[in-house]
């Protein structure tokens, strides 16, 4: 789990690690707990689309792209769903993106095969990038220095467990 925090305080930080062993799922919902999921993918999805990682699709993903590239990243493997609940909210609640139905060919269709979804002018604001970044880097930050004091306690408690013996 502390490696899962380096990561992600790394990256909050533009000193990204790199790619990362895959998040052991037995710690997962203690992980979820003492961080917010939802808000740390707002801000990889905006992070994202802002660095136009993507190439020529500057500004637009498809979630099962989005949810590979976290768990790439990350080792955070999120469901293709819940992901998109989140960009979904991003999109009717928050107004950060916006979404269009696509065909297999990636052109726009009436029909609900895939969804596209881009950077709106508001999504784009980088005050709004910057909120959403602060307030995780906070967050991160806090779990980050919580947990690392635990293990000192905990690594203290089997030295003098050790020395006892």
């Amino acid at each position: 789990m502390k490696r899962v925090l380096d990561v992600f305080h790394a990256d909050l930080h533009g000193h990204s690690k790199g790619k990362i062993q895959p998040f052991n799922e037995e710690y997962r919902p203690f992980f979820s707990k003492l961080v917010s999921v939802r808000d740390h993918i707002k801000y990889v999805i905006l992070k994202e689309l802002l660095s136009g990682v993507y190439g020529s699709m500057k500004k637009r993903f498809y979630v099962k792209d989005m949810r590979d590239q976290i768990k790439q990243k990350y080792g955070w493997d999120s469901s293709v769903s819940y992901i998109y609940d989140i960009a979904r909210l991003m999109e009717e609640k928050e107004g950060f993106l916006k979404g269009i139905w696509v065909d297999s060919e990636g052109f726009e269709s009436n029909t609900r095969h895939k969804r596209l979804y881009e950077l709106t002018e508001e999504g784009a604001n980088p005050a709004i990038f910057q909120r959403i970044s602060s307030d995780v880097a906070n967050r991160v930050g806090e779990v980050r220095e919580a947990v690392s004091k635990v293990l000192s306690i905990l690594e203290q408690k089997t030295e003098v467990n050790s020395a006892d013996k």
